[in-house]
């Protein structure tokens, strides 16, 4: 009978061979991977949107003699550890398996990298950082005639026509402020048109302004405190970096502080759309939040 052959021994004093991975072991893998292959720019995901694991746990220096980039001085321990082993996508397995391309220390060095990306908080929340205004898209009405006809506007068609360029002019740069400032801007305009008739508002041309102190007086926050007037000048004073409106001092008369409303070319606008609202059944927050102005045409 032939004798069989033995399974060479390492310099550890141990055959090699493979050990199951632990609990622990898969928690800190996945912990550290953002539940993404390893790979440089790899989007793979390593468990799917059905909670179907897809990824790969692989060696970083193989188990057997002969596998990719085997070390016959590492224990099986060793092997089976943390720091030897990384995820992948089965493509990116497959591709660091050509040694001389992705010798060890190359392949240490990707787990490190990636695994920087999702261990360090401040790099995980820079990393995480996005504008909230990069999917802001203004929805245009393709005419004003439903709003000229619920408000009773002596327009012709040319003058209709020369109102929506103003519009559209306006919404550029009303499209870039972000959300907090939108919803600031409309409930000004809610204030205002509710007090419209009182001292507290005046128009100039199409502005259209409040004062500060109303505004510290009538609104509070969720947890029913109200602002400072210093603290709406600072929030009014905002408008004016997005070409929205501003904070003006106002020595005219009893208005000392004003948050003022820009309008759209000659038009004042704000006031308009707040009636249009309350008319036509449309919520004023589909302008300022939803950014669609469909509603205004026909």
């Amino acid at each position: 009978m032939k004798k069989s052959q033995a399974t060479p021994v390492g310099k550890s004093g141990e055959v090699p061979k493979r050990k199951a991975h632990s609990a622990e072991v898969i928690r800190q893998l996945f912990a550290h991977s953002g539940n993404l292959c390893a790979y440089p720019s790899c989007g793979h995901l390593m468990i799917d949107a059905k909670g179907k694991y897809v990824g790969e746990i692989c060696h970083i220096e193989g188990v057997g003699n002969g596998s990719e980039r085997h070390n016959p001085n590492m224990s099986n321990d060793a092997r089976a550890s943390v720091g030897n082993l990384m995820l992948l996508c089965r493509d990116h397995h497959l591709e660091t398996n050509d040694v001389s391309k992705y010798p060890v220390q190359k392949l240490r060095d990707m787990k490190k990298a990636h695994e920087r990306r999702f261990s360090d908080p401040a790099r995980t929340i820079l990393e995480a950082i996005s504008d909230s205004t990069e999917g802001d898209i203004v929805l245009l009405p393709v005419n004003l005639k439903r709003i000229a006809r619920t408000l009773k506007w002596k327009l012709d068609d040319e003058s209709l026509g020369d109102t929506l360029e103003d519009l559209v002019t306006y919404l550029k740069d009303f499209e870039k402020a972000p959300l907090p400032v939108r919803k600031f801007l409309g409930e000004v305009a809610k204030r205002i048109a509710k007090v419209y008739s009182t001292g507290a508002v005046y128009t100039v041309g199409s502005k259209a302004c409040i004062d500060i102190a109303d505004l510290a007086d009538s609104f509070v926050t969720a947890q029913k405190k109200r602002l400072s007037a210093s603290t709406w000048a600072k929030k009014a004073s905002q408008l004016s970096d997005y070409g929205l409106g501003a904070h003006d001092e106002h020595h005219d008369g009893p208005h000392k502080r004003v948050a003022v409303l820009y309008g759209a070319g000659d038009w004042l606008l704000w006031p308009d759309l707040v009636k249009f609202s309350a008319k036509a059944g449309v919520s004023l927050e589909s302008f300022y939040q939803d950014l669609d102005f469909t509603s205004l045409g026909e």
